[in-house]
């Protein structure tokens, strides 16, 4: 299992998108280049032809993570204004790439330009947020459990985390709830 932090905005101090990803039980990212682009039939070793239109290493370092390593059994803390402020596994099966692209996309900001490269997600609905040690990592982060004790982001993330499949039962729940009883 790999523990991942995203900021969900439209660009640098953009809009937040936590909210709309959230709603619609999804993680999605996107950069010019790319926004129509359907990366399954790509890899980290043969990107489509307008890789190169991406501005920045870290936004092709993020989008490769994004596409190609982030899997089922993972967890993904979500980043916003110095706060993890969401919780949530993807909800493929262990060890399954999570990204899907879908051309009808719900995911867009105030510009309507819709996000097509997303992760179906299980999100904690109960999760406290909390300001970690360190957001100095970049946007898309991995670290993964280590013998030894990992650096402050990892350790709180880890005392954070609950089961799977918990997350998906209590969303299945709080579903069940709204559609037969009416409450929210």
């Amino acid at each position: 299992m790999t523990y991942w932090r995203m900021r969900i905005r439209d660009g640098k101090g953009g809009q937040d998108l936590w909210p709309i990803c959230q709603e619609h039980e999804v993680a999605a990212i996107t950069y010019d280049g790319i926004r129509d682009i359907d990366l399954r039939p790509y890899s980290e070793n043969l990107h489509p032809p307008s890789w190169n239109q991406i501005n920045g290493s870290a936004a092709k370092t993020s989008l490769s993570r994004f596409a190609w390593q982030i899997r089922g059994g993972d967890t993904i803390f979500v980043a916003s204004h110095g706060e993890i402020v969401g919780m949530g596994h993807p909800s493929a099966n262990s060890g399954e790439l999570g990204y899907r692209f879908d051309p009808n996309s719900p995911i867009a900001p105030n510009d309507g330009v819709p996000w097509h490269n997303l992760i179906d997600m299980d999100w904690e609905t109960s999760f406290n947020s909390f300001k970690p040690a360190s957001m100095r990592a970049p946007l898309l982060h991995s670290c993964r459990p280590a013998p030894d004790p990992p650096r402050a982001f990892c350790r709180s993330a880890a005392l954070r985390q609950i089961r799977r499949e918990h997350s998906a039962l209590s969303n299945q729940f709080k579903t069940w709830l709204k559609d037969a009883h009416g409450i929210q």
